[in-house]
């Protein structure tokens, strides 16, 4: 029931693959633009082949940039892809707290955050990376998936909040966070039917509603 407390303990995160962790110095925080475009385009490459296959060669040739260029901020594939995880991530945690700052109700805190995530969603986790680099993208999901879920809970803390004054009892909030982030997430492994959007955000105003609900169980 949501609101009760359940008390799930929240797994730690499975360490990242010794051959995806980052050996350069770059701040993925904020880093130059030629940077994000060797990302981007690394994203773009590897939803087109298998990422064991890629190559420096093809990052180069859709990223845009000259091997030198490539080189200069990334020794291996290995190194790009660990730099896109964490960049992913990170815009991930910056998008979501800016989408909760742009509002000072709860109520609408609480639907910007998700319309954010909703969107980030769909620009940043195309369905093709899934079925062309399967090894690639489960391990971003779950490698950052405790990450993502923090920052989902930190995000709507304020509106929980609101939603425990109203119901009187305190919602189990990390895991309403980790079932938000499953939902979006479970579009990748079964195609959606219909217009997911719109399902996805019937989903969303009927929890919104059992949350503001006043009432023992739900």
């Amino acid at each position: 029931m949501i609101g009760e407390p359940l008390n799930t303990p929240v797994k730690a995160p499975a360490p990242i693959p010794q051959s995806y962790v980052r050996d350069n110095s770059i701040s993925l925080s904020a880093p130059p633009k030629i940077v994000v475009k060797i990302l981007m385009g690394t994203l773009q490459a590897c939803s087109r082949q298998n990422a064991k296959r890629l190559t420096m060669s093809d990052i180069c040739l859709v990223s845009g940039v000259s091997r030198g260029t490539l080189y200069k901020y990334f020794k291996t594939k290995d190194n790009v892809l660990a730099a896109l995880t964490e960049y992913l991530t990170l815009q991930f945690e910056t998008g979501i707290h800016a989408a909760a700052d742009s509002q000072t109700d709860p109520l609408e805190k609480f639907r910007a955050v998700l319309a954010w995530h909703d969107h980030f969603s769909s620009l940043e986790a195309p369905d093709r990376l899934v079925f062309s680099e399967p090894e690639f993208s489960f391990g971003f999901l779950r490698d950052n998936f405790h990450r993502h879920t923090q920052a989902m809970q930190d995000a709507l803390s304020p509106s929980f909040d609101h939603f425990d004054s109203l119901r009187g009892q305190k919602i189990d909030r990390a895991f309403f966070s980790e079932l938000i982030i499953r939902i979006q997430q479970s579009r990748l492994l079964l195609p959606a039917f219909g217009d997911w959007r719109q399902s996805y955000a019937q989903t969303i105003a009927n929890l919104e509603g059992m949350l503001c609900c006043n009432c023992e169980s739900v």
